[in-house]
């Protein structure tokens, strides 16, 4: 609307600049829009070829101890749980704890796969923490369903296999 009213000296409402879009076919609403289809992959073959990770806060205690991070790693081949970590918060010093604890049983795993997070994001070149696992990342959708966090609740944990 600064545009039109600045280059052009139009002044139009945002409502007003929406239906105009829309009749000359340059803007869908939402609502009619096609909804979008993601195309379900096949899980891998191998135990340990591809490790989903992820986090979930929650006041998994209740009123117990404060609210904490649980770290999950699930293989993408059984659906196993494989590693499950209380952390304070969801941080990268809290992964590496947890990828410690998960690759001196289990080895290292082909790929892991997480979500976008920006804890994954690596920010300064400098930061030497961290290396020396190299490990493909994955950054494609996993598929559903899967015990991750925060599809699960807590006592399905209590019951749900963990290790080998």
């Amino acid at each position: 609307m600064a545009l039109l009213r600045g280059r052009h000296g139009i002044a139009l409402s945002t409502a007003c600049v929406r239906r105009i879009m829309i009749d000359a076919g340059f803007w869908v609403p939402r609502k009619q829009r096609p909804p979008r289809i993601h195309q379900r992959r096949n899980r891998r073959a191998c135990l340990g070829e591809l490790v989903q990770i992820d986090g979930s806060d929650h006041p998994w205690f209740e009123d117990r101890a404060p609210a904490c991070t649980l770290l999950v790693y699930v293989d993408d081949a059984t659906g196993r749980l494989m590693q499950l970590l209380f952390a304070p918060t969801e941080t990268t010093q809290a992964y590496f704890v947890a990828t410690r604890a998960y690759v001196e049983p289990h080895g290292k795993p082909l790929a892991f796969y997480s979500d976008k997070a920006g804890i994954f994001r690596v920010n300064a070149r400098d930061n030497a923490e961290g290396r020396g696992l190299p490990v493909e990342p994955v950054c494609e959708p996993p598929p559903l369903p899967l015990p991750l966090p925060a599809m699960m609740h807590p006592l399905d944990l209590v019951a749900a296999p963990c290790g080998r």
